[in-house]
């Protein structure tokens, strides 16, 4: 079996293409993620990342080039796969609870499979008690948890997530990824996520993607060997990490 779980070849984007306001966003994008791995998608601002989460979404079509899962182009939004966006409180509907919120992307499955999925997802991000409260009475980590949970209520097999602690707080950032690392050790789930965090995204992934500023390419992948389960003190501090957050820095700040 392939073990290719998405593959991004040649893919580029023009936004306006043959007007006056014609922006070359992403001039030549290409690697493969692999089932289980969590890669991370770095890069300067503006250069495109997160044009190219929504591409692999199938939010929207390339200029040029194909996303493909499992070995097959995508056509819209693949059943399989989930989005966790930056702002989680366009992404929540503030007239229903957490509940609802939860169970809304499954309104095709029976009630009482509705209920379970929610009930497990929500235990999975730590608000299994809040479940009747509305978002705007949660915090803003808590209500991103929200958002996580609903993404896994999917169960997706590829969980896609575009810069999603870059609106919350350095300490609930730092449980958030936290988090991800949790369910990812107990879903084994491939995971691709963008942020402009350097050491966020050496901390969560097995490689780091690291972007040229726009019309963005690949500058690097960088393989990321440091050991699983991570936390954020021994894993910060060690002499491995502080390479491979080196080396990121230094493609980004050349």
């Amino acid at each position: 079996m392939n073990s290719t779980a998405l593959s991004v070849d040649s893919v580029g984007h023009v936004y306006g293409h043959g007007t006056a306001e014609q922006f070359h966003a992403i001039g030549e994008v290409s690697f493969e993620v692999d089932r289980g791995e969590v890669v991370c998608i770095v890069g300067p601002s503006g250069c495109g990342k997160s044009t190219l989460m929504r591409i692999m979404a199938g939010l929207m079509r390339p200029s040029s080039g194909t996303v493909s899962v499992d070995g097959s182009p995508i056509e819209g939004v693949p059943a399989d796969l989930a989005m966790v966006f930056q702002d989680y409180s366009r992404s929540l509907f503030p007239w229903l609870r957490v509940r609802p919120n939860v169970e809304y992307p499954l309104r095709h499955l029976a009630k009482a499979e509705r209920a379970q999925r929610a009930t497990d997802a929500l235990a999975d991000v730590g608000l299994g008690e809040h479940d009747r409260k509305y978002p705007w009475e949660l915090s803003g980590g808590m209500q991103q948890r929200v958002a996580l949970a609903r993404a896994l209520a999917v169960q997706p097999r590829i969980l896609l997530m575009d810069e999603p602690f870059a609106s919350v707080d350095a300490q609930t950032r730092s449980d958030l990824e936290d988090l991800v690392l949790e369910i990812h050790a107990e879903t084994g789930i491939t995971i691709v996520l963008v942020t402009h965090d350097i050491e966020e995204s050496v901390y969560l992934a097995d490689k780091v993607i690291a972007l040229s500023a726009q019309p963005s390419t690949v500058l690097e992948t960088i393989e990321v060997d440091l050991p699983r389960p991570r936390n954020q003190l021994d894993t910060k501090e060690s002499s491995s990490f502080l390479h491979y957050r080196h080396r990121a820095y230094e493609l980004l700040h050349r």
